[in-house]
């Protein structure tokens, strides 16, 4: 229905963005680091998926259309609807959700929220052998970017970033992404 939306941000939550357009007040469901970017009365312009039931008419939106792309695919596997696509989108980066996918790691993906042994085999027989899932370009696992995404992954689970930084600082960058982020909110849940 709508696949783009551009306007002015007139408020915002802890789970949707309000986008004013041509006098129009839309709620735009979001990822975290989406909400946390945006600032009110700055214009947005986010690639939207519109979801229709029965009696409920809901506005996705991200800030790429890869994002959106991999939301779709997400959505679209048994068991994973739009609130569950949207907090595993929240709790991840979409290259490190492409790469538990590529490497069929399930231990991985059961870091995510709302996601369990069975729902992650799930998601693994779908999307593994998706040309789309195999031909994205993951950007380079090296310090700087595994630093980065675990940063946004843990900011976006509601810690402040001054103390997810410190805790980072601390950790040794020779671990992988899903050790350093078990350690990390081990870390955390004692700040």
């Amino acid at each position: 229905m709508f696949s783009l939306i551009c306007g002015d941000v007139f408020s915002k939550d802890h789970q949707s963005i309000h986008v004013r357009v041509g006098g129009l007040g839309f709620e735009v469901w979001a990822p975290l680091d989406v909400i946390a970017e945006v600032k009110i009365g700055e214009e947005v312009k986010l690639f939207t998926h519109t979801h229709l039931r029965e009696n409920l008419i809901q506005l996705f939106g991200f800030e790429s259309e890869d994002n959106k792309k991999l939301f779709l695919t997400l959505i679209g596997v048994n068991g994973i609807g739009p609130k569950v696509g949207l907090n595993i989108l929240s709790a991840a980066p979409k290259d490190q959700i492409i790469q538990w996918i590529r490497s069929a790691d399930i231990d991985g993906l059961c870091t995510l929220p709302k996601i369990g042994k069975k729902t992650a085999q799930q998601i693994i027989l779908s999307l593994k052998d998706q040309d789309w899932i195999q031909a994205t370009q993951i950007e380079g696992s090296n310090n700087t970017t595994q630093y980065e995404q675990l940063t946004k992954a843990l900011v976006n689970l509601g810690y402040r970033r001054e103390d997810v930084e410190q805790v980072i600082s601390k950790l040794g960058m020779d671990l992988n992404f899903e050790d350093s982020f078990r350690q990390s909110l081990s870390l955390l849940s004692g700040v």
